[in-house]
């Protein structure tokens, strides 16, 4: 199995626990790509992938892991215990002290940046500012603010 088949069973999954529609996801990208995603004939970007991750209520991480699961055929478990031991190593050879030098920002972050930005857009649409205004007011790129005006804000767990 590819792992676009994988994604694909993992989105459908993740969809269906959260009792989420192809057309809820259909914010974070047209339906007909998420349909593409779902029945494998498509990859997305990491960006894409974080964002459908946000809409499914999923860490990045986590929505990877189920895909590489799917795609082996076997436990999420095991696909875990595989990332840790390959962390270790990495760490041993000194690769998270180079980690940390090459990376522009603090990687841990994002994903709070992103929800920030998320709930900040949503805001402004609550408010009745249009995308236009909305850019100029939060100094966020007009893709950005496109792709998240249409998603709905996670609910905290």
């Amino acid at each position: 199995m590819s792992l676009n088949k994988g994604l694909a069973a993992a989105l459908k999954s993740a969809r269906a626990v959260r009792r989420l529609s192809q057309q809820d996801l259909g914010d974070t990208a047209a339906p007909r790509y998420i349909w593409m995603l779902e029945d494998g004939k498509s990859s997305p970007t990491l960006n894409k992938l974080e964002m459908l991750s946000v809409a499914l209520q999923l860490d990045l991480t986590t929505l990877v892991a189920l895909s590489i699961a799917a795609r082996d055929k076997v436990p999420v478990a095991q696909v875990l215990e595989r990332v840790k031991a390959e962390i270790t190593t990495f760490e041993e050879m000194g690769g998270l002290s180079m980690l940390e030098e090459h990376s522009q920002g603090n990687p841990s972050t994002k994903r709070g940046e992103m929800l920030k930005k998320l709930v900040a857009v949503q805001e402004c649409k609550r408010q009745g500012l249009t995308q236009k205004a909305t850019v100029e007011k939060l100094g966020i790129p007009r893709s950005t603010v496109h792709d998240l005006w249409k998603m709905e804000t996670p609910e905290k767990s």
